[in-house]
């Protein structure tokens, strides 16, 4: 049984912590009264869990956290959604269960949704934490995993790659991918994490280790090909 997007996630994140791999956060900097002047990865998700932690150290820390994706991305992105995994998981208990649709896709889009407000939050915000799990929330909520059974469309992004007319005997394909990048509708890596998801059936977490990136950029990069591949097509360009 394949595990879900936030499991995956999670295995990752529970791998950075025991390896110590994270970067440390300066508490005193912060202004967070501990005795140890560094905080480690696993001691910052334990303080965030304890629901003794005064809001004002939360927003310390997650303001500090946002800043740090704002400015270097990588590793603190995988750090911050590792940190907020448990409210990604309410997110989509809340959705499925109250509005039914897919699990998956419901996780795939709350990811995005965090991944998106942690690259234009303001990190002196109070309450930061909340607003990143909203916006999680609200981009999950408007996806097709979110909404309320509807019809949907005939084709996907995929099939209507399949239909477009063959301009030549082989690759028909990958010449609408190639006009894609050209007009600047897609990047390169975005049309490679399509082409291999949806033609090669090769496994997203498989795409991710081949690229180099991380698990969740793999996830926000194929749904933003999915999107603007589909507008492409359908402006017939």
């Amino acid at each position: 049984m394949s595990l879900s997007q936030l499991e995956v996630l999670n295995r990752r994140f529970q791998e950075f912590v025991e390896a110590d791999a994270l970067p440390s956060l300066d508490a005193w900097e912060l202004g967070v009264e501990t005795e140890q002047q560094w905080l480690r990865g696993g001691q910052v998700r334990d303080l965030l869990a304890d629901r003794s932690t005064d809001q004002s150290v939360r927003d310390a820390i997650w303001g500090e956290l946002v800043r740090r994706v704002q400015r270097h991305g990588e590793p603190w992105k995988t750090y911050a959604i590792g940190l907020m995994l448990p409210a990604l998981r309410r997110v989509t208990w809340r959705i499925v269960n109250k509005r039914g649709g897919d699990r998956s896709e419901v996780e795939s889009a709350a990811v995005v949704g965090l991944v998106e407000a942690l690259g234009a939050a303001d990190p002196t915000r109070r309450k930061l934490a909340w607003s990143l799990q909203d916006a999680a929330y609200q981009r999950a909520l408007g996806s097709d995993g979110g909404r309320a059974p509807a019809p949907r469309p005939e084709f996907s992004g995929a099939d209507l790659l399949r239909q477009v007319p063959v301009v030549a005997p082989e690759g028909h394909v990958d010449l609408v991918l190639a006009r894609a990048v050209r007009a600047g509708a897609v990047t390169g890596v975005e049309a490679d994490i399509f082409v291999a998801i949806k033609f090669e059936d090769v496994d997203l977490e498989a795409v991710a280790d081949r690229l180099r990136l991380p698990y969740p950029e793999c996830v926000f990069r194929l749904q933003n090909a999915e999107k603007e591949l589909l507008s492409f097509i359908l402006s017939g360009e």
